[in-house]
């Protein structure tokens, strides 16, 4: 058919304003990061391996990723009232699964002892005593407190900072630490250097825990979306991009 100049004109008029039109933005989740390097860090690039992790399933989720730092209560807490959707780490706990729909684990944390090496006693002297007596340092919010019920240690230290209970080994004032083992090896070497030389860890973990992604149950879609990123953390393992950031982040 052929339509009058005036017409085509104007059709085509029209196909170019459309064509003009950007495309719709990705939605942007904001996504609540807390301070535990090399896991999650604001200070860290893409904040960190867990940070890195939920930047690239959202990604593969269709959506964008929009880091938010807070302290670890507050981040949990957020997460679980809806104002953020996604928690960059968390363990799962049937308490969080209330509130959380999680994801497999992108990581594995070996929670250990620490305590400086040589010293006044052995790992086996303190199992053989479960701790009895002993000055221990845990950092604040810790969630291990199930894994040392069996222990009888004597006065316990808590500081905000894995480097506190570091240095409290090395001056004196604590007996040993518990922490994660990949935690220590950072911190050791990122601010003791040669100095972390002087810490040795159990053999045996005190408890080992999958850290996953969480997604908030406050959102209606909540469930979906937690289900979209496992399935993307599946193909993430199965390409080699979990394992290539694992091996980036993690010393």
């Amino acid at each position: 058919m052929n339509l009058p100049l005036p017409v085509r004109i104007a059709a085509t008029w029209i196909v170019m304003m459309i064509l003009a039109v950007p495309a719709a933005a990705e939605e942007s989740i904001p996504v609540a990061t807390y301070n535990w390097p090399p896991y999650v860090d604001r200070t860290l690039e893409e904040h960190g391996l867990a940070g890195a992790v939920a930047k690239e399933a959202l990604h593969r989720s269709g959506l964008d990723a929009r880091f938010v730092s807070e302290s670890w209560s507050r981040a949990l807490a957020g997460v679980e009232a809806g104002e953020y959707v996604v928690l960059a780490g968390a363990w799962k706990s049937p308490e969080r699964e209330e509130t959380l729909h999680f994801t497999r684990p992108f990581a594995e944390n070996r929670i250990v002892f620490v305590k400086t090496r040589g010293g006044s006693f052995t790992f086996e002297e303190m199992e053989a005593t479960r701790g009895q007596g002993l000055r221990l340092g845990v950092t604040a919010d810790f969630a291990y407190t199930d894994a040392l019920a069996s222990y009888r240690f004597g006065p316990v230290v808590t500081e905000n900072f894995v480097i506190q209970n570091l240095l409290r080994l090395q001056n004196g004032g604590i007996d040993v630490a518990v922490m994660d083992a990949a935690v220590l090896r950072y911190h050791a070497s990122n601010y003791l250097g040669r100095r972390g030389d002087v810490f040795e860890t159990a053999d045996q973990a005190l408890a080992s825990y999958g850290l996953r992604l969480a997604v908030s149950a406050a959102r209606p879609d909540g469930e979906e979306l937690a289900q979209r990123l496992d399935e993307a953390l599946e193909s993430m393992q199965d390409d080699g991009t979990l394992e290539r950031l694992r091996a980036r982040y993690v010393p």
